[in-house]
């Protein structure tokens, strides 16, 4: 072969890695609209390796990033959603709208389906199924302060609750979501008007040590350092995932997440200071600690304001699936769909434009 077929094919192999990540190895974020963004098709490649394993590490990902003073989490409870819109979803399913078991009940069901008065632009997994046949709960579900699902005390080590009291009633113009842990934090839990039990927990809430005084010191806590206004700051990140075999294991991952922005206001109840919330969802098998290792890294966030905040698991496996907009505005045939979109859910985590 010539010479000059070789250095062409070297480009093409070249570009299609760049693609996958920057040349620097960072996420390519890419603009589909107003203060929202995807990474399509990403590579990531482990860099704090588990110890003792010294053999690669890598997963493939897609991932959406979206500022919450114009999104807004709302949780569906897939029963209840089925019961609701039977007429709506048996229409376009061409069923029989008395044999809900028939329906298809999954993220693109919610999608197209939209329980909501405000424009949806994503849906993920937020709870995890009782069984694949049953669009129950395993664990707390409470949607407008209506408890759907009880605690399960030896259930999922967390609840994600989307707006964190009382914050979410003191006038501030976005939601503050946080999570807390099942074992010890009831009174907080029962606060939240919006949660759903979920994880294991990734990355810590910095908030939660300060409100509950965790002993930070059995966590395991490493130095980000971002760049804000031309001058270099240490954030703390408080790890969630511990060097251990469990935590090394690969299945298909979907997971929340939110940032620090680094934004700055004097009235910090304004919607431009809010937090970038992140949904990512695995094309290819990855642990824990491998997500972890995304989540605290300056490449993932491509953004030198950015420092991460917190991190949460969802549920994976055959469940790790997002369908979210291609572009705004947009109508009609304007989605991606990521894994097994019609398999049905117990919970769904939907993104809505903030009113």
């Amino acid at each position: 072969m010539k010479a000059s077929r070789l250095f062409v094919l070297f480009l093409l192999f070249s570009s299609l890695d760049c693609v996958a990540a920057g040349l620097d190895g960072s996420v390519v974020w890419s603009k589909i609209g107003p203060h929202l963004e995807v990474a399509n098709d990403q590579v990531w490649n482990v860099k704090a390796l588990p110890a003792g394993r010294g053999e690669p590490r890598s997963f493939r990902f897609y991932a959406l990033r979206f500022h919450l003073g114009y999104y807004q989490l709302k949780l569906v409870d897939v029963g209840e959603f089925a019961r609701s819109k039977a007429e709506s979803i048996a229409r376009d399913q061409n069923v029989d709208k008395t044999l809900p078991a028939v329906f298809e009940l999954g993220l693109r069901t919610i999608f197209k389906i939209n329980p909501f008065s405000e424009k949806i632009v994503a849906a993920a997994p937020a709870g995890f199924p009782t069984s694949s046949r049953n669009p129950t709960n395993l664990g707390l579900l409470k949607i407008d302060g209506v408890e759907r699902f009880k605690l399960v005390s030896k259930g999922p080590s967390a609840v994600f609750c989307l707006d964190n009291p009382p914050q979410g009633s003191s006038g501030y113009e976005y939601q503050i979501p946080t999570f807390f842990r099942t074992s010890v934090q009831s009174n907080l839990i029962d606060g939240c008007r919006d949660e759903v039990q979920t994880g294991p927990r990734i990355l810590e809430d910095p908030s939660r040590f300060r409100v509950q005084q965790f002993d930070a010191d059995s966590t395991t806590v490493e130095t980000y350092r971002r760049k804000i206004d031309g001058r270099e700051e240490a954030v703390p990140v408080y790890l969630g995932i511990p060097d251990t075999p469990p935590n090394y294991v690969k299945y298909l991952r979907a997971a929340f997440a939110v940032d620090d922005p680094g934004r700055i206001s004097d009235q910090n109840k304004e919607r431009d200071v809010a937090r970038n919330a992140y949904i990512i969802v695995t094309t290819t098998p990855a642990g824990f600690w491998d997500l972890q290792d995304m989540f605290k890294s300056p490449e993932f966030y491509a953004n030198e304001h950015y420092a991460p905040h917190w991190a949460i698991n969802l549920p994976g496996d055959d469940y790790a699936a997002l369908v979210h907009v291609k572009s705004l505005p947009g109508e009609g045939a304007n989605t991606t769909e990521i894994g097994s979109v019609t398999l049905r859910q117990a919970t769904v985590l939907a993104v809505v434009v903030r009113k």
